[in-house]
């Protein structure tokens, strides 16, 4: 083995162990998930293994999204789906643009969301696959919750689960159910103090089937983070529900998992639903201790809805502490947090009807034109197409075979490449007209024709050129197998029975000559083809010769 592939084979070798370690069912820690899955990116991409690099790209992308990078993880998604978009397999680009939708929602970004999450939804009625159909309702359903459309988002995953969880894998029936599951509370805490008990219970008893299912599929998993998100969202229906023991030993676990996990984001979403269990408990200094600890160490930089749920429940406890000064200091920091995301999202959902609008205008105006334009080029194409083609067979003319002859032949330059040519000549065609009418030599010419091209490669070059004269191009073909692939041809042919128009039949034969590559100039090798065929006629016809 040379010195340079033997450093191939290392680095094929780092790149399997680095796949390993980046691949996020094997529940890698969050870093060392990111540090392995960058690695391999790199790696791959130097080696040329592409789908190697699409899933590479994807795991970092997911990585990133679980540590609430979601800048890094909408970029590396991107760059997946825009790199290695020829190549990715369909699990591939549907995490990307899942990642891109979520990462979205997070960044207010919701036109790539949506356009994201569109996307999927496009690919659900190109495959029946039904992850990619959960994937969609999912990304889809992120839009419409993050936008303020809760409602919307229960809908969609809650008919999706319905129509797809019993063919769908373990892992896209999870991550729909507990999406579901995050759903339903929001909409309960939208429902509250406005009389609607029945249909909050109905929300709360949904989304607890959804997690409990969840839940269920998670602890088979081998990757902890999703059994994190799981637990602490079924936590928030318990709390409302009053499980407040199961609720609480659900949170610890998440909690816990969260901060081995290097999950911080998660870890500070299960403190809170703690904090609101033992206030429910009644333990209000406790909560309030607990939030106010929270919010000192979460800083500026953590999710809004996370600080303004923090804020929200520091509220509740300061009040029932009696610390009202305080419970007004919290109260207007929440009330303003969701003040400034009902804005931000009035703001956002106006422009996009502005521009979608825009948009819908434009493409209509566009697919208007580009209806026309594929009319016309259409029409191009079938011209170009007959003037290629023989009318009476259907097979390429003697046009057809220049042109394609001299792209193959082109090819050849630097690297040669065996390629054979066989001319093919019916044997005693002028008496099948003279004796049965030239109708029955054009069904001859068809019949052979189909035999023809049933019996050649789609890579072949299969023409009449003339007469009862027939071409083959045969690339990548050494000479053994090209008279094999000739002596069947002759063979069948003399065995094939041609229906003639009038009533009756006949059999025919055929001769052909073969000429081999080099010369790679069509020219000379017709000319090589047709002294090999002229020897056959010569040798007695029905039968094969070679160039000499």
């Amino acid at each position: 083995m040379s010195e340079a592939d033997a450093g191939v084979a290392i680095d094929q070798s780092r790149l399997h162990d680095l796949m390993l370690l980046a691949d996020p069912t094997r529940a890698p820690q969050a870093e060392e998930g990111v540090q392995a899955a960058s690695e391999a990116l790199a790696l791959a991409r130097r080696l040329g293994r592409e789908e190697d690099a699409a899933k590479a790209g994807a795991w970092l992308a997911r990585h990133c999204l679980h540590l609430g990078r979601f800048q890094a993880a909408l970029e590396h998604a991107t760059d997946i789906l825009q790199s290695e978009a020829s190549t990715a397999p369909l699990e591939v680009r549907v995490q990307a643009m899942c990642v891109i939708a979520i990462a979205g929602c997070e960044l207010s970004d919701f036109e790539r969301a949506l356009d994201a999450a569109q996307a999927l939804m496009g690919l659900t009625s190109q495959v029946t696959d039904a992850d990619t159909a959960l994937g969609a309702a999912f990304s889809m359903a992120a839009c419409f919750d993050r936008m303020g459309d809760s409602w919307q988002a229960v809908r969609l995953l809650s008919e999706a689960l319905a129509d797809h969880a019993s063919r769908g894998s373990d892992r896209a029936v999870l991550t729909a159910s507990n999406a579901l599951c995050a759903v339903c509370p929001r909409v309960v805490h939208l429902l509250r103090d406005c009389g609607a008990e029945t249909e909050r219970n109905e929300l709360l008893v949904r989304g607890r089937e959804a997690g409990e299912l969840a839940l269920r599929l998670a602890q088979a998993q081998s990757n902890p983070t999703y059994a994190v998100a799981v637990k602490i969202n079924l936590s928030e229906i318990l709390i409302a529900q009053q499980e407040l023991a199961r609720a609480t030993d659900l949170l610890r676990g998440a909690r816990d998992a969260a901060r081995s996990l290097g999950l911080q984001s998660y870890a500070w979403l299960a403190e809170v639903n703690l904090a609101d269990a033992l206030l429910r408990q009644g333990s209000a200094a406790e909560a309030l201790r607990s939030t106010q600890a929270l919010l000192a160490e979460m800083g500026p930089d953590a999710p809004t809805a996370t600080i303004a749920q923090t804020h929200e429940l520091a509220y509740r406890a300061c009040k029932a502490s009696s610390h009202f000064e305080a419970a007004l200091q919290h109260f207007e920091q929440a009330e303003r947090l969701e003040r400034l995301s009902l804005t931000n999202r009035l703001r956002i959902q106006s422009r996009l009807f502005v521009t979608r609008s825009e948009e819908r205008r434009a493409k209509d105006q566009a697919a208007q034109a580009q209806q026309e334009a594929q009319r016309q080029h259409e029409a191009a194409e079938r011209f170009a197409a007959d003037a290629e083609r023989d009318p009476l067979t259907q097979l390429g003319n003697r046009r057809h075979l220049e042109r394609r002859a001299s792209e193959l032949l082109q090819v050849q330059v630097g690297e040669p490449q065996p390629l054979a040519l066989a001319q093919i000549d019916i044997d005693h065609f002028k008496k099948v007209n003279d004796e049965h009418g030239h109708a029955a030599g054009d069904a001859v010419l068809v019949a052979l024709s189909g035999l023809l091209r049933s019996n050649s490669r789609s890579a072949d070059v299969v023409v009449r050129n003339g007469g009862e004269e027939f071409v083959i191009v045969l690339p990548n073909t050494r000479q053994p197998v090209a008279v094999e692939v000739c002596e069947r041809l002759r063979a069948r042919t003399e065995r094939m029975v041609v229906a003639l128009p009038g009533g009756g039949s006949l059999k025919i034969t055929v001769s052909i000559g073969l000429a081999m590559a080099p010369p790679y100039d069509l020219s000379a090798l017709l000319s090589a083809a047709d002294a090999a065929l002229y020897a056959a006629k010569r040798g007695g016809r029905n039968r094969l010769c070679l160039d000499e």
